[in-house]
């Protein structure tokens, strides 16, 4: 895998970036379009009257700025609602505009666990968000059961089966 660390703000690009033999990115205009296209969408998205849903993982939750996030996004859109999926316990925190789902299982190893692993563990996550959201009563056209999403439809045989 590539990665780029970005020497300013400090983190790692874990994708996108093709690098030559002297650790030099090799496709930067094409990344650069296409990061250029994200935030376009992304400032498109902060006019806009629908609501947005901001979505983030962490481990620790009370690392996190969350008032500081909180306190931006409400500056600079108008509806909006923050979920952050942990694996870990967490202090309280009150704001409607934002859920803290704790998941029974960890996400911290996605990219080296097997399939099935990851396929319930991708299923945890997405039946905890419909259901957050069913009871925020935002409306979206999300799927209602996640074998029916693409990614739980070519995953099927993986998944454990419930009553959903």
């Amino acid at each position: 895998m590539n990665e780029v660390h970005h020497k300013i703000y400090k983190f790692v690009f874990n994708h996108d970036y093709h690098t030559n033999e002297h650790w030099q990115i090799s496709n930067y205009d094409l990344v650069k379009n296409r990061f250029d296209i994200k935030i376009e969408n992304f400032k498109n998205m902060l006019s806009n009257n629908d609501t947005a849903i901001f979505i983030t993982f962490a481990h620790s939750v009370d690392e996190l700025k969350i008032n500081e996030m909180l306190d931006w996004l409400t500056k600079n859109k108008k509806n909006f609602h923050l979920m952050i999926f942990t694996d870990n316990n967490y202090s309280f925190y009150n704001s409607e505009k934002l859920s803290i789902i704790k998941l029974d299982n960890t996400f911290s190893s996605w990219f080296t666990m097997d399939m099935y692993t990851k396929t319930n563990v991708y299923k945890e996550i997405y039946d905890k968000f419909i259901h957050r959201l069913s009871e925020l009563k935002i409306k979206n056209k999300f799927h209602k059961k996640f074998k029916h999403t693409h990614y739980g439809n070519i995953n099927k045989e993986y998944i454990i089966k419930d009553s959903n």
